[in-house]
């Protein structure tokens, strides 16, 4: 740690690329990680093979309109349990536009287009220094600093595309917020416009600028100078942005409602704030000692010890912090009075969906500070008096956390990410998956559990060979439970789910929040096709009929099943017979329900 702290006496500009150095170290194994998932979606729409947005618009994945989304359920690849007026459509002009150039200069390279997202997390890290170099002593500044460079929730955003989003709005805004700190403090004139530009840049990013924005409403609040009056009137500027924004974000039909990942705050306010205080102590936990919030999706029963790490670390942090309050600096201290705030506002808009480490990228600004400030303090009480053993111990587990856990995250979450990315790419365009496919132009998966196979594998064939997506792409069941098939006609099925139902795995909730499961007897009408609910839990269908309108063997129609991620022909049963199917689990469908 002191050899740590020394680095310290570095000037601040070779503390800076120190640091900056460090994200690029971080980022190179993204270097290699290719197109993954999302990144696929995004390129088949700028290639118009999925009618899904367009070059400014990739982030419209459900218009809440239902004629505008019956084509994507009646042909797929969306589900036939999608609801029909689902909105999940965020305004990002200035990433889609982004991801579009990139695809238009290099659509071969892909590795440039992660230097690209490199470049954007290298920024980040600037806006940082600036804001802690502002406040902070040297020791302290370049701490957070690089307590924020090596943070492990920091990594989706900076090394997948379809995340870049994440920082297109935070960068802009952040250095808008240096730009109205400087403005404030100093008197610079431009920091007035500059720092409007840099928050209207941010919204055009996408909806994690205002995050950032929080900062600037707790600055104001509790640090900003002048009297009242005057703070609020330097407030004012920016609130009449943001008022204008989230009026056109409305007016224009962006937003998630209907979804059981996303919770619109404005239309659904009972259910945000039930559900928001406990995703932002998950996600506080994440943050201070590591307990991953994306355990939130394993299932209910995780939950509590979700919430109970993220109060265990406030706690933990609040009682080291008090013991030593009187070695932290006035500079110190009035940065802890906004960013602290800050830190917590800027989680507000992102407990609105299932917490993941990733959300954390704004919230982290005001973490960091507050981590190097408590590290810093322990470190200079050590070298004085004796410390608590439960303190010490704290605080190196806090150490070992922050310091030294996030490269091997860097590092092993980069691998993995690339080998899924790689795995999903090979198998979509195995020998298996072609002799499967060939020669048919509708397609059907009575039991697909996995969202990487039944999903994405069509439109990676599309990207990569630039095929044309299937007449009609449909998936039954993607529950992971046993199945039982019945043949009762030349053109019907009935699927069974044994021990189970739709609506129980985190994967059915993206384009429905089960609120208003499929009954028996609900019908719904598919590109060649009829989907008919024999049976319904509470949670959902049961025991589904699939009546076809040709008969099943017409060589136009393919029944396929996943196996090790590949695709097979499914041999289907004789008229009058049953074939059971076994459990067929993959990681994300054995998730629970949000």
């Amino acid at each position: 740690m002191q050899r740590l702290l020394n680095l310290s006496k570095l000037s601040p500009a070779k503390a800076l690329l120190l640091c900056m150095g460090i994200g690029f170290v971080l980022c190179l194994p993204g270097l290699k990680l290719g197109l993954v998932a999302d990144d696929y979606m995004h390129v088949a729409v700028l290639e118009k093979l999925l009618p899904l947005g367009g070059p400014l618009d990739l982030f419209d994945w459900a218009p809440g309109n239902p004629e505008a989304l019956q084509p994507r359920i009646a042909h797929g690849p969306y589900p036939w349990t999608t609801t029909p007026n689902v909105r999940v459509v965020f305004f990002r002009p200035l990433s889609s536009a982004l991801i579009a150039l990139d695809h238009a200069l290099f659509k071969n390279c892909v590795p440039m287009q992660h230097l690209h997202s490199t470049l954007w997390y290298l920024l980040i890290i600037l806006a940082c220094h600036l804001l802690y170099r502002r406040s902070l002593p040297g020791a302290v500044a370049f701490l957070a600093l690089l307590l924020f460079a090596l943070d492990e929730t920091h990594l989706f955003a900076a090394v997948w595309l379809a995340n870049r989003n994440a920082l297109v709005a935070a960068v802009p805004a952040l250095f808008g917020l240096c730009a109205h700190v400087r403005w404030r403090e100093d008197g610079w004139k431009p920091g007035l416009p500059l720092s409007l530009l840099g928050y209207g840049l941010g919204l055009m990013g996408g909806e994690t600028a205002l995050g950032a924005l929080a900062y600037l409403a707790a600055y104001e609040f509790f640090a900003g100078p002048g009297r009242w009056p005057r703070r609020l009137a330097a407030f004012l500027p920016a609130t009449a942005l943001v008022l204008v924004y989230l009026a056109a974000y409305k007016t224009m039909g962006y937003g998630a409602s209907g979804s059981g990942f996303y919770i619109d705050p404005i239309g659904e306010p009972w259910s945000y704030l039930s559900k928001a205080p406990g995703r932002m102590s998950a996600l506080f936990g994440a943050k201070l000692l590591g307990f991953a919030a994306d355990l939130w999706a394993v299932g209910s029963f995780i939950r509590p010890l979700a919430v109970l790490s993220g109060l265990a670390g406030v706690g933990l942090v609040v009682a080291i912090l008090k013991a030593h309050w009187s070695l932290v600096t006035a500079g110190e201290r009035r940065l802890l009075s906004w960013m602290v705030p800050g830190a917590v506002l800027s989680i507000l808009p992102v407990a609105a969906t299932v917490p993941t480490s990733r959300l954390l990228l704004v919230p982290s600004v005001g973490v960091c500070a507050l981590l190097a400030v408590v590290l810093h303090a322990w470190w200079q009480a050590r070298k004085a008096v004796a410390v608590p053993r439960w303190e010490a111990v704290a605080c190196w587990f806090l150490v070992a956390v922050h310091l030294v856990v996030p490269v091997a995250v860097w590092t092993g979450t980069s691998v993995v990410f690339s080998v899924v990315g790689r795995k999903m790419e090979r198998d979509a365009l195995s020998p298996q998956t072609d002799a499967a496919m060939a020669g048919a132009s509708r397609f059907v998966l009575l039991v697909a559990p996995d969202p990487m196979v039944n999903v994405y594998v069509p439109i990676i064939r599309a990207v990569t060979r630039h095929e044309s997506m299937p007449d009609s792409w449909l998936i039954v069941s993607p529950s992971p439970f046993p199945h039982r098939v019945r043949r009762t006609a030349p053109n019907r099925l009935e699927v069974e789910i044994v021990g189970g139902s739709l609506g129980s795995q985190l994967a059915d909730f993206l384009f429905s929040n089960g609120e208003h499961p499929f009954r028996a007897g609900h019908k719904v009408a598919l590109a060649g096709a009829t989907i008919t609910v024999l049976e319904a839990s509470e949670v959902g269908p049961t025991k589904m009929a699939v009546e076809f309108d040709r008969p099943l063997e017409d060589p136009a129609l393919r029944f396929l099943s996943a196996k090790n991620g590949y695709l097979e022909r499914m041999p289907l049963p004789a008229v009058g017979e049953t074939m059971e199917i076994p459990a067929q689990r993959s990681l994300i469908s054995s998730l629970g329900r949000p």
